[in-house]
């Protein structure tokens, strides 16, 4: 088994529950009063250091008959990210099958709320039927207070399952008294941890065997004060001595004195070698034979008596000298806690500054050999020698990125002090790679400048230089600038080429859209097939990448149909090589590519499969795959569910605490409302649109605000709001041409004839239409024409009998007649449900299915339109022909009219409503 998880030495070590030790007093009356608290979700057992903590918890769990798991935590562990990934670990080394979606969550590039993780985590563990045990030991390494907040969430909401047992020095920050006030918590403490006379002598008869005696014993026993710990100590440091009782009785002095006494009886009683190996082994958390090899030569030292790791590991387990083995195999060990701080102190009365550094270098070398380079850069740092923590980070970096486990990479650097990263270019870059997949672009720009200024200085690897390329032809990509964006990929390929490089694939993929924008898709696309040739086809991440950059071209050029096939291609790429930021961009490109074809019962699963991987995904991706979810509903007729998930894109945006996406809010909402016929909504909706056209608001991405902005002018069709529609349609055209998106040059065009359509221009309406249908027909496009609603209904109906296009034409008007009475299919999201149950603001369920309204719940002024005109036997072609909406949305304003009435049919609609008094 791997050492290593989620780029985290020791797993096996991390979920190994100590042994009871040989010399152990079983404490019958302590385990029966924790067996009989078993059903309290949390138990805590707080004391000192050496009071048998521990020990009694393990022996408890080895006679229990519900299973348990382990985890011992230290000071590395005071991230959320590498806490849960040990806790989820804990939990499925009791039960392989479950709390896998919390597991996927953690797997986002950016960690969601916390409360999300917990809710996620509560349900799964609820799931499990059978009674468990979960020990976190040593909880007092533990100081984040993100840590905190999510266990004490988890005890908030107690599973039926699960019981907590928490192990440290101190108390953790948890809501301690909450839980004790509620009866929902037990306690050991010193007081219940203290050896009585009894269990003393028990243990010092055991210990001493021969040379034990009352009076010793007794005297012992005082100055310990039933600390366990202490009397093991004492043990040790006496054995050989021809009288220990005497030495005993006479130890005087405070605690500290008393332990300083001891540990010094025991050094002095041991070999120089066994001595030496002592000191110099008190620096390392753990240790093992092989490093202790290395550790414990002394060549300066003449005439000492030089042990090998493997004697020295055997005869620390031989004396049972706070020795406590941290796996299954007897590889891996560590000393008592308190034992170590004593060997470490005395280590710095035996050693010099200069010696002790050379302990830290010697640990960090052999670390850095066994790929343990979290330890290795803590020991570099202890050596203070922080060139070499940062040597063994940039020799070590792209393994990471390659394992997509950046957040490895981030630990890291926090490590290091802040001149040693301003210093060092490939660790400037390195910060503004893991600043790109946390979101943060704004900070990428200083850290360029940082990083090119040192690299006119230093010799450097072409890969930085190939990196530095990347992120100069990225950030200009977004500004449109074609030409030069291409150049600075170009050189970012060629450079990152020879040497294996993690970002390679990044720069291949935008390399192919910067291509598509110079007006080169063909070329594009084909050499990126030619490079998936030759790739390897284990190397999953780059190939992701270069499927991926096919995906964005077809889509952005508007073929929809190669855009699925290889959308497919990459779903399956990402489930072999299990990327969830592969699938998850494979869930959305797939139901964009539904959707504008007009199939939305299909779009709508993938929608809302990447809205369940909206952590995963990038904030835009997430917030557009939303924004399809809700148009998807929308075009369905399911107006209710189209406005839920509104309000699901405005919370999460709001949770993103990100301004620049709520134009994409207030966009999304102003097209709903414009498709339910609620001009007035859409309006003060399109007020708050202030984005201005750009490359980054269009590229491929479902909503651009500036476009929704003209559709609500047209809409309101006044003659100032349609020659301001009218000039900003233009300057999108401009930008989506010089950029080479055609799909939105596609939505532009029709947008146009629209505008001039209403502004009584009727051929250049018509040109524009032609347009239009020359470029989206054989491309595919329908949900465009659809969206355009009656108006353009009416203008494909004009053109329906000419011989352009005439096919076409009729599939458009085919699909203003969508109709589907079927309910919506089950998508259920879990993790809009799970928010929902929790504690705050509910923005709805999702996908629940409608209840029928009370009759006394009034209709809206539209629906009452709709009512009005059902009265006059009008037919729902005619009725959207009068109020200037689709048939699809008279569908479903009939559809929520029945509902509020409690009717089936329209007549009988018509008549409940004159019963009532609502029609005359």
């Amino acid at each position: 088994m791997n050492d290593k998880i989620s780029g985290y030495p020791f797993m096996r070590t991390k979920l190994h529950r100590p042994p009871v030790p040989d010399d152990h007093i079983h404490r019958s009356e302590l385990i029966r009063q924790l067996e009989k608290q078993s059903k309290l979700p949390l138990i805590l057992v707080s004391a000192p250091a050496g009071y048998g903590k521990s020990t009694l918890v393990s022996c408890w769990l080895s006679g229990s008959e519900k299973p348990s798991a382990w985890l011992s935590l230290d000071e590395n562990d005071n991230d959320l990210g590498q806490f849960l990934s040990y806790f989820i670990a804990a939990v499925q080394s009791i039960f392989p099958e479950a709390v896998h979606e919390t597991q996927a969550i953690l797997e986002a590039q950016v960690l969601p709320p916390i409360h999300v993780m917990a809710i996620t985590l509560i349900n799964e563990l609820d799931r499990i039927e059978q009674d468990f045990i979960v020990v976190l030991d040593d909880i007092q390494y533990v100081q984040d207070k993100n840590i905190y907040e999510f266990l004490n969430m988890i005890l908030e909401h107690p599973g039926r399952s699960m019981q907590l047992v928490v192990v440290g020095r101190r108390d953790p920050t948890l809501s301690i008294a909450s839980l004790r006030a509620k009866g929902l918590l037990t306690e050991l403490r010193m007081r219940d941890l203290r050896f009585t006379l009894d269990e003393a002598k028990d243990f010092l008869k055991i210990s001493m065997g021969q040379q034990f005696n009352e009076d010793a014993a007794e005297a012992l026993v005082e100055k310990a004060e039933g600390w366990v710990t202490g009397l093991r100590l004492a043990v040790l440091a006496m054995r050989g001595h021809d009288d220990p009782g005497r030495k005993f009785v006479e130890l005087q002095g405070s605690t500290r004195y008393v332990m300083d006494y001891l540990i010094s009886e025991l050094l002095d009683n041991q070999p120089s070698g066994i001595r030496h190996c002592l000191l110099s082994s008190s620096i390392l958390n753990r240790f093992c034979a092989p490093l202790l090899d290395g550790m414990c030569q002394d060549d300066e030292t003449p005439g000492m008596n030089v042990i090998k790791g493997g004697e020295f590991v055997n005869w620390l387990r031989t004396h049972n000298l706070f020795v406590i083995p941290l796996d299954m195999e007897n590889h891996w060990f560590r000393y008592h806690h308190l034992f170590k701080d004593l060997l470490q102190r005395k280590m710095k009365e035996a050693m010099s500054v200069e010696e002790i550094k050379r302990l830290h270098l010697k640990a960090s070398e052999w670390f850095e050999s066994q790929g343990l380079i979290t330890e290795s850069v803590g020991h570099a740092l202890e050596a203070e020698d922080p060139v070499r923590a940062a040597q063994i980070i940039e020799a070590n970096r792209d393994d990471e990125f390659i394992a997509d486990r950046w957040f490895v990479i981030n630990r890291w650097l926090t490590m290091l002090p802040a001149d040693i990263k301003r210093q060092r270019p490939k660790l400037l870059l390195t910060e503004a790679w893991i600043a790109n997949m946390q979101h943060q672009m704004a900070r990428v720009p200083m850290l360029l400048e940082q990083a090119e200024a040192l690299l006119h200085d230093q010799a450097v690897e072409p890969s930085s230089l190939g990196e530095l390329a990347f992120f100069h032809g990225y950030v200009i990509y977004w500004d449109g600038q074609a030409k030069l964006c291409r150049q600075y990929f170009e050189e970012a390929v060629s450079k990152l080429s020879a040497t294996k490089s993690p970002f390679l694939g990044e720069a291949e993929l935008m390399l192919g859209v910067a291509r598509t924008m110079e007006g080169q898709a063909e070329p594009a696309v084909r050499a990126l097939e030619g490079r998936i040739n030759e790739v390897d086809s284990s190397e999953g991440q780059l190939l992701s990448r270069l499927i991926a950059s096919l995906v964005f071209i077809h889509l952005i050029c508007g073929n929809l149909a190669r855009a699925r096939i290889e959308a497919q291609r990459l779903q399956l790429v990402a489930k072999k090589f299990s990327m969830r930021l592969t699938e998850a961009w494979s869930s959305y490109m797939l139901a964009c590519s539904y959707m504008h074809t007009g199939e939305f019962k299909a779009a709508l699963p993938h929608f809302a499969s990447a809205y369940a991987q909206r952590y995963v995904l990038e904030p835009m991706a997430a917030l557009d795959a939303l924004v399809g979810l809700a148009l998807t509903q929308q075009f369905m007729g399911f107006d209710d569910k189209a406005t839920e998930t509104a309000g699901l894109l405005a919370a999460f945006a709001q949770e993103l605490n990100a301004p620049q996406y709520m134009s994409m809010v207030h966009s999304c909402y102003a097209r709903i409302a414009l498709l339910q016929g609620d001009l007035r909504s859409a309006d003060e909706r399109a007020r708050m649109i202030s984005d201005k056209p750009s490359a980054g608001n269009l590229f491929m991405w479902l909503e651009s605000p500036p476009t929704t902005r003209a559709r609500v002018l047209i809409a309101i069709g006044s003659k100032a709001s349609l020659v301001e529609a009218t000039d900003l349609l233009q300057t999108i055209r401009q930008v989506s041409e010089s950029c080479r998106f055609t799909c939105h040059t596609i939505e532009v065009t029709i947008l146009q004839a629209l505008a001039f359509d209403r502004q009584g221009r009727t051929e250049e309406a018509m040109a524009f239409l032609e347009e239009a249908l020359s470029l989206a027909g054989p491309r595919g496009w329908i949900r465009p024409f659809v969206e355009g609603g009656q108006p353009m209904a009416e203008l494909l109906k004009r053109l329906s009998g000419s011989d352009l296009a005439a096919h076409y034409i009729d599939q458009i008007l085919k699909a203003f007649e969508y109709d589907d009475q079927a309910p919506l299919p089950d998508t259920s999201d879990s993790l809009a449900l799970q928010e929902e149950s929790f504690s705050k603001p509910s923005t709805g369920n999702l996908f629940s299915s409608k209840s029928l309204q009370p009759i006394t719940e009034p209709l809206t002024h539209r629906e009452q339109d709709v009512l009005e005109l059902l009265a006059g036997r009008l037919q729902n072609k005619e009725i959207a022909e009068e109020l200037h909406i689709s048939a699809i949305t008279v569908k479903s304003h009939l559809r929520n009219i029945y509902q509020k009435l409690g009717v089936e049919k329209r007549r009988q609609a018509v008549e409940k409503a004159r019963e009532l008094g609502i029609l005359k």
